[in-house]
């Protein structure tokens, strides 16, 4: 361990002596100030304060874990370039204590330019505050931004089991359809039947959410009242109405499990705006499982788009600060990751080939969101065996690169939500640490085995 340790050490101070790590710390705190001050959100106190979080934190963030990766390559390529690496495992240092060394060296480099950037956006913030010409604004930030609320989806498995069986009834009867027309249309393509059953799942969800005159809409939510604090949860939510002009009117309840109603509001404004709705904390049951319903009272058909974020509970989970540290936690475990994917590279490849893969497994890895949409699309919408095959060379190449993907705890903190770590360790852990062990055993073993004499230059 002593010496990792020291190899450690010689990597970080060398960053600094020569002026890179210093470079780094300053570009990083110059772009997240310049980001928190240059954004403009809808001259509300804390939009403001949280739009201009997220645009700094996006912005630091990427240029640090750029900076990262070109870092890990050049640290371990470069001694083994100039036969540093060469001199330095003929001593009793083994060359995976050299790995571990850089390893550690260039992730305290992250760490300290990524705190280093955090403090500066906390003072930036303070002035940004301070000069806030709205006392009433400021006033408010205590439980609309000093405070963190846990966030609550519906439960929408049961609606989505109902669509999918409708979806299915319905794409045979639209296959028969196009089967009887073929010979009519010889211009038809495969695209437009893709099209076709877009457009009819989506037909199906609205049909679906609709509720109608005098009807009830019930939605199941699923959280912890044990680490509920405060003195309210919110309702936040949009909904559509066939009159646009005309005010939308119901009652919202929630009910406990025999059915009775232990709390009920009235509702009236208008549709297509977002709502926000405090329920005491004292009225709700203090169950896992809360349902909560809306009845139509005036006269119109309304939607809730709970398939797009249109309907979410959220409560008090604490302050700010508990939040900082667990979304510095995930920050930092995703850097630790993107350092190892460098070092790895460069155990294996030349500098600009270790460099340029870097790069491409980081900026794919960005994208990863809108392959899994394809691969969401063509497994539901055409599951012939050709698209199953394919889909499984998908899966195979987002796994490789989505997990050197940021877990969203950035927009997460900006926004005020608290970080789900139970969920996020159910989804995120067990695949990040395989992806994680994995890396970290090649870029080991190809160094410990690897002629690296032999290794191409470029």
């Amino acid at each position: 361990m002593r010496k990792i340790a020291s190899t450690a050490r010689i990597v970080f101070t060398t960053t600094f002596r020569r002026g890179a790590g210093w470079g780094l710390l300053v570009f990083c705190v110059i772009s997240a100030v310049f980001m928190f001050f240059a954004t403009n959100s809808d001259s509300t106190l804390v939009n403001e304060l949280q739009l201009r979080f997220r645009y700094s934190l996006y912005a630091f963030t990427t240029i640090l874990n750029i900076s990262l990766l070109y870092f890990g390559c050049v640290s371990l390529r470069k001694d083994i370039d100039e036969r540093r690496f060469h001199t330095v495992s003929a001593a009793p240092v083994h060359r995976w204590q050299l790995f571990w060394g850089h390893f550690f060296g260039i992730f305290s480099l992250g760490v300290v330019v990524f705190l280093a950037c955090s403090a500066a956006l906390t003072v930036s913030c303070a002035i940004f505050i301070a000069g806030w010409p709205k006392p009433e604004e400021k006033a408010g930030l205590g439980e609309k931004f000093f405070s963190t609320y846990y966030l609550c989806y519906p439960d929408l498995s049961g609606i989505m089991d109902g669509i999918r069986a409708e979806y299915e009834k319905r794409v045979a009867q639209y296959n028969l359809a196009l089967e009887e027309h073929e010979h009519d249309d010889e211009h038809h393509h495969h695209d437009d039947v893709w099209k076709g059953r877009k457009v009819l799942l989506d037909d199906i969800k609205k049909e679906r959410q609709i509720i109608s005159p005098g009807g009830t809409g019930s939605w199941q939510f699923e959280w912890n009242p044990a680490s509920a604090r405060g003195e309210f949860i919110l309702l936040r939510f949009k909904l559509y109405a066939n009159v646009q002009r005309s005010m939308a009117k119901g009652e919202w309840r929630i009910t406990d499990d025999s059915g009775k109603t232990v709390w009920h509001s009235k509702f009236a404004d208008y549709p297509f705006l977002a709502h926000e709705l405090k329920i005491p904390l004292e009225s709700v049951p203090k169950e896992r499982q809360l349902k909560i319903s809306f009845i139509e009272e005036g006269g119109n058909y309304i939607i809730f788009p709970v398939h797009h974020g249109g309907l979410l509970m959220l409560y008090n989970s604490g302050g700010l600060f508990k939040n900082f540290v667990l979304a510095t936690v995930f920050s930092l475990s995703h850097m630790a990751l993107l350092v190892a994917l460098s070092l790895t590279y460069s155990s294996i490849f030349s500098f600009s080939v270790a460099v340029f893969v870097s790069m491409a497994t980081f900026m794919t890895g960005l994208l990863s969101g809108f392959f899994a949409k394809i691969l969401d699309d063509l497994t539901f919408f055409d599951p012939s065996f050709a698209k199953v095959v394919f889909s499984f060379f998908l899966k195979v190449g987002l796994w490789l690169t989505e997990s050197a993907k940021a877990p969203p705890v950035c927009r997460m903190f900006s926004e005020g939500i608290s970080v789900p770590v139970a969920k996020l360790l159910a989804e995120w852990g067990p695949g990040f640490a395989a992806y994680f062990g994995i890396v970290l055993a090649i870029g080991i073993i190809s160094l410990n085995k690897k002629e690296i004499d032999k290794i191409l230059q470029s």
